[in-house]
């Protein structure tokens, strides 16, 4: 009875542990998973964690009976096998480049769950972190990819460049040859040519002064290109990221303790991962436009890419507000603003030196502009470099305000500095340039081989043209191209509220050309008055035997007009000059010649007759007449004393010459026989006597009328 009831009660048991095995599920499980495995979509994914979740349930209760072993056992093994094809699948979707944020979302979730279940594929799996870095490489790969097409596509066009230089260079080795024999050998010899070769035989027949741009506006073009690939990619890649994290992990932290664990971290996880991504955007994109910022590469270019970089930004914002974005951009902005500012000192200071240079060995003449004044073109290029780097990191500025960033003022400081610098170079440049200033190249290279033999190259003398040229850049720069620049970008130059400093600038550049021009301006006026002495010593020394036997002025000298036409000139050479300047040459020129004029005088009055000094003084009066005009009160009051100083002399050299001419009457009479001739040669006496001061006075009459 009792083996009865043992046995009904296994019977029992079996049946019942059959009746739960006959249950769909476990053969429904696998139904399931090849519709999930076909189709993807979540609720044949939910359906599996299901089935998967009963058929767990199922077989704790036959490992509780005892069938820890057989055919169910190792059915349920199958089960496992393709819980892990599945999760496999899943982590392969995270892993995707495609896969969108709703899809990932699934997913995480659907492993979460199978993680709670216990599924032995998900024991170590943290799909959460998988997602996110997977994400995170995937977009850095991004960048490499486009780097590397980037950097394919310059190397190609370079190479198609230098191919085309070398064919340009053996054409016109085969115009020159025009008419000859060509040898075939050598022809082929010369396409082995390397662009290197090509480049300096085409510098070589070039008569061309302008200097060859580096950068072509289709190497820009790629440029631009790949940066704009990098912004495309930060737009369409990262928001999801974020997006992840704030909208759809949330929910899934009551899935299980451990996935409460998993989702807690994601936000940590992706700032941290996002920080590296834009790192790397940030390197790449500085790179960029430190290439676009050159000298040789135009200024829409830069532009155009802080343009791109800010505007990928920005719709960044607008999808998602993505940690790390603004200091990353920030750090962009503040590393272009760096690069307009080192491309402004640098640029600035080669474009000075190279066009002084280029103008140092040209003959430049004299033209007049259109402010007046006249220059060569060197403001125009100062102007035009300042210009462009100024334009550029106005656009930065634009950009970081736009974005809410003030952390730029920084570069108000350095900009500043940048600008004086760059006044410094022009103001140095054109002292050298005058011969105000030695070359200290030269004399460091003497000094570094005392050994050998130096060669003695005379330096070309500055003409007057030249130092006039000279002070008209000066003036232009200092007038025109610095005070509109400091009055135009005043409102980034004082960003960081640094009024004081601004105008501290704007003093400090007027007064360092100030001083040049002034320099200018003596070295002018001194080469002038060494020509001037040349005229003088003809005026004071033509005749000087007949100076003490000079007759009475009948008209005036040629070496007279001489002098006049001398200032005549240089009036004419200085007519573009503010009439502030004008005067001050004139001026400076005429009390000049009056001091030579007084010097003279003094040396030389004892041995000048009457005549004589009405001769000088009838020309000096009439230097006075036609130069009235430029004269100044010192200027009157030194032709007044010479005036009078003549005057004096005449009456005292009058005095003298009527004293002789009765001593030598006296001694006529002394020596004369009878009463009757000395009577009629002291009427004589008298009447020579009358009528020589009569005629000194009708002189000194009409020369002061």
């Amino acid at each position: 009875m009792h083996q009865c009831q043992e046995s009904f009660g296994w019977q029992s048991k079996s049946m019942r542990f059959y009746s739960r095995i006959s249950t769909p599920t476990l053969f429904h499980f696998y139904l399931s998973l090849r519709h999930a495995d076909n189709s993807g979509c979540r609720e044949p994914c939910l359906q599996v964690v299901s089935e998967y979740r009963k058929a767990r349930a199922i077989m704790a209760d036959v490992a509780v009976e005892g069938a820890t072993e057989g055919v169910w056992h190792n059915l349920f093994l199958e089960v496992d096998k393709g819980v892990d094809m599945m999760t496999a699948k899943l982590t392969n979707s995270l892993r995707a480049a495609g896969v969108t944020v709703r899809q990932a979302a699934d997913a995480i979730k659907h492993l979460l769950h199978l993680h709670a279940e216990g599924a032995r594929s998900t024991k170590n799996l943290d799909p959460v972190k998988l997602y996110l870095e997977a994400q995170a490489a995937h977009v850095k790969r991004l960048f490499a990819a486009a780097h590397e097409e980037h950097a394919i596509a310059l190397k190609c066009f370079r190479q198609q460049a230098a191919e085309q230089e070398v064919s340009d260079v053996q054409w016109e080795q085969l115009q020159a040859t025009e008419g000859e024999p060509v040898d075939l050998d050598a022809l082929k010899g010369s396409q082995r040519l390397t662009a290197a070769q090509a480049r300096s035989q085409s510098a070589s027949t070039s008569a061309s002064t302008a200097p060859d741009s580096t950068t072509s506006a289709a190497e820009e073009t790629l440029w631009l290109q790949f940066l704009a690939k990098m912004a495309g990619h930060i737009v369409a890649n990262l928001p999801k990221i974020w997006q992840m994290t704030q909208e759809h992990l949330a929910p899934l932290g009551g899935i299980s303790k451990q996935a409460q664990g998993m989702v807690s971290n994601a936000s940590i996880l992706a700032t941290s991962l996002l920080k590296g991504v834009l790192d790397d955007f940030s390197e790449r994109a500085t790179a960029v436009l430190g290439q676009l910022s050159r000298a040789d590469t135009k200024g829409d270019a830069f532009l155009t890419g802080v343009q791109l970089i800010a505007t990928g930004c920005q719709r960044t914002f607008e999808v998602s507000d993505l940690p790390g974005l603004l200091p990353t951009l920030t750090k962009i902005l503040h590393e272009s603003g760096k690069l307009c500012v080192a491309s402004l000192r640098s640029s600035c200071t080669s474009a000075i030196i190279a066009q002084a240079m280029r103008e140092a060995s040209q003959s430049l003449p004299l033209q007049a502009s259109a402010s007046g004044g006249f220059h060569s073109s060197l403001p125009g290029v100062m102007s035009a470099v300042l210009q462009k780097s100024l334009e550029q990191l106005k656009a930065v500025y634009t950009e970081a305000e736009q974005a809410g960033i003030t952390s730029l003022e920084s570069l108000s400081g350095e900009l500043r500095a940048a600008l004086h610098n760059c006044c410094v170079v022009f103001a140095h440049s054109t002292q050298q340039a005058s011969g105000l200033m030695p070359k200290q190249a030269h004399e460091e290279a003497e000094e570094d081989s005392p050994s050998e033999p130096a060669e003695v190259h005379a330096e070309p003398a500055v003409t007057d043209a030249k130092l006039l040229l000279l002070y008209g850049n000066c003036v232009q720069v200092r007038t025109v191209v610095m005070s509109n620049l400091l009055d135009r970008y005043r409102y980034w130059l004082a960003a960081d509220g640094q009024q004081s400093k601004c105008q501290l600038l704007s003093e400090q550049c007027n007064e360092e050309l100030k001083q040049v021009e002034e320099q200018i301006m003596a070295a002018y006026i001194d080469s002038k008055s060494r020509q001037l002495d040349q005229v003088l010593d003809s005026f004071f020394q033509e005749d000087m035997a007949l100076w003490p036997v000079a007759p009475p002025p009948i008209q005036l000298r040629d070496v007279c007009l001489e002098v006049l036409f001398s200032l005549i000139a240089v009036r004419a050479e200085v007519h573009l000059l503010p009439p502030p300047q004008q005067q001050e040459v004139l001026q400076s020129l005429l009390q000049h010649s009056l001091e030579r004029f007084n010097m003279t005088l003094a040396a030389q009055l004892p041995d000048i007759s009457t005549g004589g000094l009405l001769q000088l003084l009838l020309e000096l009066q009439y230097l006075h007449a036609a130069l009235a005009a430029y004269t100044s009160s010192r200027l009157e009051q030194t032709f007044v004393e010479l005036g009078a100083m003549l005057t004096e002399h005449i009456q005292a050299t009058q005095e003298q010459e009527q004293q002789a001419q009765a001593e030598q009457l006296n001694v006529w009479l002394s020596q004369a026989q009878g009463s009757d001739m000395m009577e009629c040669m002291q009427a004589r006496l008298a009447q020579v006597l009358s009528l020589s001061s009569a005629g000194q006075q009708h002189n000194l009459h009409a020369l002061r009328t």
